[in-house]
């Protein structure tokens, strides 16, 4: 779900041309029809927001959302600009409220740092660089954040890369076990 999240940011909804709609007459002072004022409205980022906040709240994930909703990242998981910071926001949140799941995720996350969409590796890059940051789970589970983040540094993307550095940053808070890997 944060995979797919992710890949709406910034997508916009589809053109509709008026060589398109058709059954309709072709006069001068020609109504657009409904289904083309309802695509219209459809905003991608909006609606894998909305559902993944429900996801949240069907999967009894109250403190996450109670997280998401002071820290106000609804919105922030709509922008290009905000959404590192959100999905940092939010691994802080799981960690917080839910860290036996995480060790699960990132499991299931890792695989997408090989991806050819940026808008997935940076997903990802944001949240292993905040994991790494909040010294959650043993320190297998952190040389392995680490390791992905070390192999993204020579990314394409200038985004996923500045990610990587932040979570190497990050590996200060973890501890001086950790410290020497690097």
């Amino acid at each position: 779900m944060l995979i797919r999240l992710g890949s709406t940011v910034g997508v916009n909804p589809p053109k509709i041309k008026d060589s398109d709609v058709r059954d309709e007459p072709k006069s001068p002072k020609r109504k657009k029809s409904a289904v083309t004022t309802a695509i219209k409205k459809i905003i991608p980022s909006s609606m894998a927001v909305e559902c993944f906040r429900l996801f949240l709240v069907r999967s009894k994930s109250d403190e996450v959302i109670e997280i998401l909703d002071e820290e106000d990242l609804w919105e922030k998981f709509e922008s290009e600009e905000e959404y590192p910071e959100a999905a940092c926001t939010l691994a802080k949140a799981m960690c917080k409220c839910k860290a036996h799941h995480v060790t699960k995720i990132v499991a299931n996350l890792t695989s997408y740092l090989s991806s050819l969409y940026d808008c997935q590796r940076i997903t990802v890059s944001a949240f292993f660089a905040e994991l790494i940051n909040q010294n959650v789970g043993d320190d297998a589970l952190i040389e392995l954040l680490i390791n992905s983040l070390l192999g993204k540094l020579v990314d394409s993307s200038h985004i996923v890369r500045m990610l990587c550095i932040k979570g190497h940053g990050n590996v200060s808070s973890v501890g001086k076990s950790q410290v020497g890997l690097l």
